[in-house]
């Protein structure tokens, strides 16, 4: 299905025909069509010869050949198929006496084996799910339950429903035993779908501008579509968000034109990035023709578990049905051994099955599949019999049931069998051959065996699976520890060598080596796993491969590799926004480090990742470092240095001393500003030097300068080319403009930074914009239209992970809901910023917080409905002055002053707010802003009147 029609499909329909003529039955049967479809689709057709023993072999290949699933191994045309049926009918070697059954025909195929059974209820729920999917109400079904509960078998009846519906299938899966590829379903899916679409120009279409991104996970798009454009990188986690809009945005895309369905398997084994994405994608597709359907063994979840923790989040959002599959009750035990042996059993052999089973749908197959092979069932003149009930000798475990049937395969067939556990759920009969002792025939037959045995069975191509996993769990269990090891060093060493003429997994690389016991090379191939799950921005995973090399290295005794191990996983959590974490593991390569440059380096960047949370020692590393570094020889990192024990002081309120530290890094790198070209380590440092001088400027409450400074950071990024000094220099100039009372011109400049936002994709620059504008619309009397602007802004915050920007806008938000008399809704969302303000731990952040709930009680105090609300504002006015009283934020106190001062006038303190309008006068004075000498004013009116 999904695949272009030709001639082969004629082929197939001949072979239904001769198979019904031959047996007198169709190869599949059921009680609805799309069942019917099903099994076509999927299910392997009972050999003709178990219906009609005297069928000449001859005939019964041509029609099993016929009826292959993959029409490339059908005949390739009628006048082929013609020829074959002409010399089987001459061919007296395919003659056999009647009740005689050839042993080229495996008395497992003689089972049904592709029927639903028992599950119509979940069906149909799954199906009206996927009905609403198609009006465009997008949604997930998570189908879970144990081990063998059937829960793959449903997903597959799920897709056919939605194949035939005309929809786009994607599926992908995770795996155990095995290194994770990052996003590995996605990976799966894309790969699959541009293989299979040939017109390049469609899935131009399809991808758009979303097409580099995707490339991330299928890089044969690069090929067939690119080269793609260079642009300016974001922040990494801008950019991760960006390449999860490129997923979401090619599976709308798709949903337009023909309704989607994506399926991920053993989402138990998904790696963070897969279940961050998926997510993401449930978010963004609830309007689109779109149903995600994932599949998951409730026994592998804790309440650890990321999948467990995600699952809580997705039913709280209502992103999610859960399909739960309980295992059967007798009677669909009987209804299942009856499908699988095509024929009615009776109540006491269904009776004994299901008392060993407990009705687990997989243990009830395999226990039939090995009383089969035991004799205990067997098929005598075109039906079964079996041994009474009381002579069965039933396994009592899904191990032990395997553990049968690997025994009547043949030892040689075991021992490659172990191998393909080792490579994984899926192989290929290429990496088989490159890991593997034995030579290709013996190889061959024993993937015939295995493949006649049911343990396994063929898929496309040269490919492979396990027809279940607990089949590669027994096999990869059972191994000793010596035996386990030397199959690996195997496996990767076979990798390896296919490594020199194709593209390889450096992930299995790693995996297969650190399992080997060999550490260098495991270090080697974990590092680069490490570098490719950062490409695609699977922090998660690259924090792991780093973990997985870091190990090696202690292994190994190498110092200079735990040290640099432990760097690169600091950097990762940097990249992650997980800033303590980062620092945790500067601070242990600092103990591996010797070399004076290493230590600066470390040291600069354990004070980087303390700085948000202003401890101390950050400053001690930065001081450290600055005894070591040489302005003349090293200026642009001593001014690094410089700007970020800066930040230390101005996050603290400190900003004189922040403001004489950053002129000190301007006059460092003034020179290669004024170069002709820029380093791309020189860009950043130097953005965030003019960056951080607006800033502090404007907390000492001189916008001037602060505004000379945003006009520096323009300069150079235009000159440069730099993006994000130019979207830096125009947020301090929009953010001063509402500051001095120019509300227009800060929309003007807002304009200007969305449109270099736009170019950058950036919605961390978006954020900062919606905060300011908010501010100038309210401003200028626009209150619901601010509100707009705040709430977009902590849309995109929240998907960023934006908690200062956040917090601020929730500041802006509870102001403009009491302007509107929404006493009680600004009042809940004041009193909530003000916890996650103090969880922050940032000065301004958490004012903000204190002065927002401050208003919002004395515009309740105001409209005389809320008994004791002036004397909370004034309480919270003190809070917050007590909290900026050891600082020098002058932009706090402007903002702080009018409001504290209205406050006291309300209560009759007609003195206590003469002396704090003295007070706020001189600090006017001090400051460049024409709003706060006309509010001085203002004040001193209402005091004095």
């Amino acid at each position: 299905m999904g695949q272009t029609v030709d001639g082969r499909a004629d082929l197939y329909a001949l072979g239904v025909l001769l198979y019904e003529l031959t047996t007198g039955r169709v190869p599949f049967t059921g009680d609805d069509p799309l069942t019917i479809v099903s099994q076509h689709v999927h299910a392997p057709v009972v050999p003709p010869r178990v219906l009609r023993p005297d069928l000449p072999r001859r005939l019964e290949a041509i029609i099993i050949r016929l009826l292959a699933k993959d029409p490339a191994q059908r005949f390739a045309s009628a006048t082929e198929t013609r020829a074959a049926l002409l010399a089987s009918l001459t061919d007296g070697d395919g003659d056999t006496p009647s009740g005689e059954t050839h042993v080229a025909v495996a008395i497992l195929e003689a089972l049904s084996r592709g029927r639903l059974i028992g599950r119509a209820t979940e069906l149909n729920e799954a199906r009206e799910l996927w009905q609403r999917a198609r009006e465009g109400r997008g949604h997930a079904v998570l189908l879970s339950g144990e081990p063998g509960a059937g829960k793959t078998r449903l997903a597959r009846e799920l897709t056919i429903q939605a194949a035939v519906d005309g929809a786009l299938v994607l599926t992908g899966g995770c795996y155990e035993y095995e290194a994770t590829t990052p996003y590995l379903p996605f990976v799966e899916a894309f790969r699959r779908w541009t293989r299979e679409e040939k017109d390049d120009d469609k899935l131009r279409e399809l991808l758009g501008d979303a097409a580099p991104q995707i490339a991330k996970l299928g890089p044969e798009l690069v090929t067939r579509l690119g080269p793609f454009p260079e642009r300016d990188q974001l922040a990494p986690h801008e950019e991760r968000l960006l390449f999860f809009d490129a997923v979401a945005k090619v599976f709308a895309n798709i949903a337009q034109r023909q309704s989607l369905m994506f399926y991920a398997d053993d989402l138990h084994w998904a790696d963070h990035g897969t279940l961050w994405l998926l997510g993401h994608l449930l978010r963004q597709l609830r309007t689109e023709r779109v149903l995600i359907v994932g599949s998951y063994r409730e026994t592998e979840l804790d309440r650890t578990h990321p999948l467990a923790k995600a699952l809580v989040d997705w039913n709280r959002e209502r992103l999610i049905t859960r399909i739960v599959l309980r295992r059967f009750d007798q009677n669909e035990t009987g209804d299942q051994l009856g499908a699988l042996l095509g024929e009615q059993v009776s109540g006491e052999f269904a009776l004994a099955v299901h008392r060993e089973t407990e009705g687990n749908p997989f243990f009830v197959e395999e226990v039939l599949k090995a009383l089969i092979e035991r004799g205990s069932v067997r098929r005598e003149s075109g039906r079964w019999r079996r041994c009474g009930v009381d002579e069965l000798v039933i396994p009592q475990s899904v191990k032990e049931a395997i553990g049968h049937r690997l025994n009547r395969v043949s030892s040689d067939t075991n021992e490659v069998l172990r191998v393909c556990a080792i490579l994984g759920k899926v192989f290929t009969f290429e990496e088989l051959s490159s890991a593997a002792e034995q030579n290709e025939d013996a190889l061959l037959d024993a993937l015939d065996e295995a493949s006649g045995a049911q343990l396994i069975s063929a898929g496309s191509g040269d490919s492979f699976s396990f027809t279940h996993d607990k089949i590669r769990e027994v096999l990869y269990e059972e191994l000793n520890p010596i035996r386990r090891r030397r199959l690996h060093r195997h496996v990767a060493e076979g990798l390896e060598r296919r490594c020199a003429t194709a593209p390889c997994a450096v992930e299995k690389l790693a995996h297969h080596y650190i399992q080997a016991g060999d550490h260098e090379r495991g270090l080697k191939y974990a590092k680069q796993a490490a570098a490719e799950a950062e490409r695609v921005f699977a922090f998660d995973e690259a924090i792991a491969a780093y973990s997985r090399a870091l190990n090696c290295a202690e292994a190994m005794g190498s110092v200079a590799e735990q040290l640099a191990q432990e760097e690169a996983i600091g950097k990762v959590y940097m990249m992650h926004g997980e800033t303590v974490l980062a620092g945790e593991h500067f601070e242990r390569a600092l103990q591996y480090a010797e070399d004076p440059a290493t230590r600066v380096r470390l040291q600069c960047q354990a004070a980087a990742s303390l700085v948000t949370t202003g401890d101390p020692r950050g400053i001690e590393y930065v001081r450290q470092a600055l005894e070591v570094l040489d302005p003349e020889t090293s200026p642009l990192e001593t001014a690094n240095a410089l700007s970020t024990e800066a930040r230390f002081h101005h996050l603290a309120g400190r900003h004189a001393k922040a403001r004489e530290l950053l002129l000190g890094a301007a006059d460092l790198v003034a020179e290669t500003a004024e170069s002709e070209s820029i380093s791309t380590f020189a860009a950043p440092i130097i953005a965030q030097i003019y960056a951080y001088l607006a800033g502090v400027h404007q907390h000492l409450g001189l916008f001037e300068d602060a505004d000379v400074w945003a006009r520096h950071a323009i300069a150079f990024g235009v000159k440069h080319n730099v993006l994000f000094a130019q979207a830096s220099g125009n947020e301090f100039l929009g953010e001063d403009a509402v500051h001095r009372g120019d509300y227009e011109g800060s929309l003007k400049f807002g304009e200007r930074e969305i449109e270099i936002a736009e170019k950058l994709h950036s919605r961390e620059r978006r954020v900062w914009v919606h905060l300011y504008q908010s501010s100038a619309h309210f401003h200028l009397g626009e209150t619901e239209r601010a509100i707009q602007e705040i709430q977009r802004g902590i849309e995109l915050a929240e998907s960023i992970g934006e908690k200062r920007a956040l917090s601020l806008l929730n500041t802006n938000l509870a102001i403009a809901q009491a302007k509107l008399g929404q006493f009680d809704k600004a009042l809940e969302i004041a009193t909530a910023n003000v916890e996650r303000a103090t969880a922050i731990g940032l000065l301004y952040t958490h004012f903000e917080a204190l002065r927002a709930l401050a208003d919002v009680h004395f515009k309740r105090a105001l409209s005389g409905m809320y008994e004791g609300a002036l004397d909370q504002a004034a309480d919270v006015c003190r809070q917050a002055e007590d909290l900026i009283a050891p600082s020098e934020s002058r932009v706090s106190r402007l903002w702080l002053g009018p409001l504290y001062i209205e406050v006291l006038l309300a209560q009759n303190k007609r003195d206590e707010a003469r002396e704090k309008l003295t007070e706020y006068q001189s600090l006017v004075a001090e400051c460049q802003t024409p709003r706060f000498t006309t509010e001085a004013t203002r004040l001193s009116t209402l005091v004095n009147n």
